[in-house]
C-alpha cells in the first residue's frame, strides 16, 4: 500500500507543477501570485480527477475477472507491487529535480539562473518520456488487465498538462477578446 500511496503523492505534486508551467508567462502582470496559485491549484484539481478515474478504473480490476474470488489484500499487494516501478522512476527524477531548488536558496543570481537553465527547463522536457519509460518497466510481466490499469495511470499524468494548456488557451482567447472590443 505504501507505494499506492507515494504514487498518489508524486502524481499530485507533479500535477500541481504542471498548473504552474501551464500558466507561466502567459499573463503580463508583474504581480501575479494570485494567478501562478489558481493555476496550481487547477493542476492539482485535474490531478484529482484523474486519480478518482485511475481508482475507479483500479476497482473494478479488483471486482472482476478471477480476482474477485481472492482476498482483497492480496491484490492490493499485486497493485503495490505494479506500481514499484512507477515510485522509483518517478521518485528518481524527482528527487534529481528537487535537488536543483536547493540552488535557488544560494545568493546569487547566475547560480539560480544556470540551475533553471540547465535542469529544470531540460528536465520539464523529459518528463512525458521519464513517465512513459517508469510505465513500460512497471508493464514488464503483468497481465493484460494489469497493464492497462499501468496505461491509464500513464495517460492521466501525461494529460493533465495538455488539458491544462488547453484550459490557458481559451482563457487568454478570452482575455484577447475582451480586450479587443
Amino acid at each position: 500500500m505504501t507505494n499506492l500511496g507515494l504514487l498518489l503523492g508524486m502524481s499530485l505534486i507533479d500535477a500541481v507543477f504542471s498548473g504552474y508551467r501551464s500558466g507561466a508567462g502567459r499573463n503580463p502582470r508583474i504581480h501575479k501570485l494570485d494567478y501562478a496559485l489558481a493555476n496550481c491549484w487547477a493542476g492539482l484539481f485535474a490531478e484529482l480527477g484523474g486519480a478518482s478515474l485511475a481508482t475507479l478504473a483500479a476497482l473494478v480490476y479488483v471486482q472482476t475477472g478471477r480476482r474477485a474470488a481472492r482476498p482483497l489484500v492480496d491484490i492490493v499487494a499485486e497493485l503495490d507491487a505494479a506500481a514499484r516501478p512507477l515510485v522509483h522512476t518517478y521518485g528518481l527524477f524527482a528527487t534529481g529535480l528537487l535537488l536543483v531548488l536547493v540552488f535557488w536558496t544560494y545568493p546569487r543570481r547566475r547560480t539560480r539562473e544556470l540551475a533553471v537553465v540547465l535542469i529544470l527547463g531540460p528536465g520539464t522536457l523529459l518528463r512525458p518520456y521519464w513517465i512513459v519509460a517508469g510505465a513500460l518497466w512497471a508493464l514488464a510481466g503483468v497481465d493484460v488487465p494489469l497493464a492497462a490499469l499501468i496505461v491509464l495511470v500513464a495517460a492521466v499524468q501525461l494529460g493533465v498538462e495538455p488539458m491544462l494548456n488547453v484550459r490557458q488557451a481559451r482563457a487568454q482567447r478570452l482575455r484577447m477578446q475582451r480586450w479587443g472590443q
